[in-house]
């Protein structure tokens, strides 16, 4: 499928209403996607992306969701709530609800790998 196949499919799966995330994003996936959009840094390391993003979920879990590259799925996400929602370009994409973002376990994990500095 092409970028612009997989941001229909996650415009048709959150709905009108609802806001958008990106992490670990394709520029493809910013110029396609049917509404404005919350990114987390292009560039940025993943772990930054999923503490700015975890906090923005947390806000609004019930209508916001954060499309993520696969390679870059957090383990503080409930697997049972992410939706494989596609390839493009060689790139498998995940769609994740507000509702799946676990905030004990990225505090714990954020604590746990400071102390070990």
């Amino acid at each position: 499928a092409s970028a612009s196949a997989v941001m229909r499919r996650v415009g048709t799966r959150i709905g009108p209403d609802a806001e958008l995330g990106l992490l670990a994003w394709r520029e493809q996936n910013l110029l396609q996607a049917d509404r404005p959009v919350r990114e987390f840094g292009f560039k940025r390391p993943w772990a930054e992306q999923w503490h700015d993003a975890g906090a923005w979920l947390a806000q609004a879990p019930g209508k916001r969701w954060v499309l993520v590259l696969e390679e870059a799925m957090s383990p503080c996400v409930d697997p049972a709530q992410v939706i494989d929602i596609g390839v493009a370009n060689r790139n498998r994409w995940q769609l994740l609800p507000g509702t799946a973002w676990d905030s004990r376990c990225h505090a714990e994990r954020a604590g746990a790998s400071q102390e070990e500095d």
